[in-house]
């Protein structure tokens, strides 16, 4: 089944030099509050973009997927020897073109159209100033991602046979397109309640760090769980990396096709990953256990998994720019000893996950950031997005 596994650029100043300092001994993080409530309410407004192109995609998959079926095939000989009936042969179902529910609803941060992991990272850094600026920055970018995915629309009508071309001709032009209202079970948090969230979360964080006997003090989570402030304490680097999540969002994914894993199952015996604990180093005896926690890959759910520092970063991207066909293909071979092959087209449909990787990384050597990996920092299921 997986995990709802994510992948972070990692700002390490962000981590040890502002919210570190901020549990450890009050530093002030009000500009990282707001920027991550401004963050969310413009992830929030990409999302409902996002669901717009969502909706239509479903429709076209369904209206192309039930249309009639065609005339039976002749039995083919083995088929006539066996005595198995011949069956309806159903077409393709009519894709969006140049639309991945998986990178632009639950991949990329916020609402992004990009050809190469280069304008991932381009396309994120404008998502970022335009969630500084207001909604209407974010609608303009929403609308230039329409226009980019209308013109793929366009372009497929001239690659499709009549039959297929015909779906997609009877779509509303995607650039015309209006953001999809919540649904009746979506929350939608305003600044407000947002803020209130965030402080929440920073409080006890804060509480948990200077509890003066970790050992005897009990603390029941939301959901009824119940654990001393010391085993609590070793939560501290997860909790961490979610709060840096609202500040500077990742990429999510769901599965087990998360780089860590990945590469162990190919035979990558590069020593790339490493568990993060000089990432939290700073955190120091007030957090004496939170280093048995860490690993170099993702453990479980709620966990933190594989990180790459920013000096190794470049190498990662070697790695994977390398290992492209058989990270794709890890799941097809399933430890055969015969690789599968598969066209090149084949593998371009087939990259999403290592596309999401490849982002991250691509991300974070443009800033000088580290790499790292989580767990359920994100999750769909539950409509925690990026």
């Amino acid at each position: 089944m997986g995990l709802d596994a994510s992948s972070h650029a990692i700002d390490v100043d962000l981590i040890q030099g502002r919210l570190i300092p901020h549990l450890l001994n009050g530093a002030p993080v009000d500009d990282l509050i707001e920027r991550a409530i401004r963050n969310k309410l413009a992830s929030t407004r990409a999302n409902a973009w996002a669901g717009a192109v969502l909706d239509v995609s479903h429709k076209l998959f369904d209206a192309s997927y039930h249309r009639e079926e065609r005339p039976v095939k002749p039995a083919g000989l083995l088929s006539k020897i066996f005595g198995k009936p011949a069956r309806p042969e159903r077409p393709r179902p009519v894709r969006l073109p140049g639309f991945d529910s998986d990178l632009h609803v639950w991949g990329r941060p916020f609402f992004i159209e990009a050809a190469t992991p280069g304008d991932a990272a381009r396309e994120l850094d404008a998502w970022l100033q335009a969630a500084e600026q207001g909604e209407a920055a974010v609608d303009a970018l929403a609308r230039l991602t329409l226009s980019a995915l209308e013109r793929k629309r366009v372009q497929a009508l001239t690659q499709e046979s009549e039959e297929r071309a015909a779906f997609l001709k009877a779509l509303v032009p995607l650039d015309q397109l209006e953001p999809a209202p919540p649904g009746t079970d979506d929350v939608i948090l305003d600044a407000t309640a947002l803020r209130l969230n965030l402080v929440r979360a920073l409080d006890a964080m804060r509480a948990i760090v200077h509890a003066p006997d970790p050992q005897a003090i009990h603390v029941k989570t939301d959901y009824g769980h119940e654990f001393t402030a010391h085993e609590l304490q070793a939560r501290r680097p997860y909790d961490l990396v979610d709060f840096a999540a609202a500040i500077l969002p990742g990429w999510m994914s769901r599965g087990n096709g998360y780089a860590s894993n990945v590469f162990d199952m190919i035979g990558v015996k590069d020593e790339i990953f490493e568990t993060p604990e000089a990432l939290f180093a700073p955190l120091g005896s007030r957090c004496p256990n939170f280093a048995g926690q860490l690993h170099a890959t993702i453990p479980e759910n709620y966990a933190l998994g594989g990180y790459v520092p920013p000096h190794r970063v470049a190498r990662f991207i070697e790695i994977l720019d390398a290992r492209r066909e058989d990270y794709v293909l890890a799941f097809d071979n399933d430890g055969s000893k015969k690789p599968s092959k598969r066209p090149a087209a084949e593998i371009d449909e087939m990259d999403t996950d290592w596309r999401k990787v490849r982002e991250t990384a691509e991300y974070a050597k443009r800033h000088g950031y580290a790499y790292l990996e989580g767990a359920e920092i994100y999750s769909g299921f539950l409509g925690q997005m990026n």
